[in-house]
């Protein structure tokens, strides 16, 4: 019987905003693997301000 690997696995993520003048990259190629029972916690500097992660 196979045990399961991955809960969650992101490849090769990327997140850009674009301002004005310029495109702003967040993420870039970025990789996450998940197992059964891990957790993880995303934390970034704040001004005040609270959004979902779109």
């Amino acid at each position: 019987m196979m045990g399961i690997e991955h809960v969650i696995e992101l490849k090769k993520v990327e997140r850009h905003y674009e301002q004005v003048s310029r495109k702003l990259t967040i993420l870039n190629d970025a990789n996450l693997s998940l197992k059964p029972g891990q957790m993880v916690a995303l934390a970034a500097p704040s001004k005040g301000k609270i959004g979902p992660l779109r």
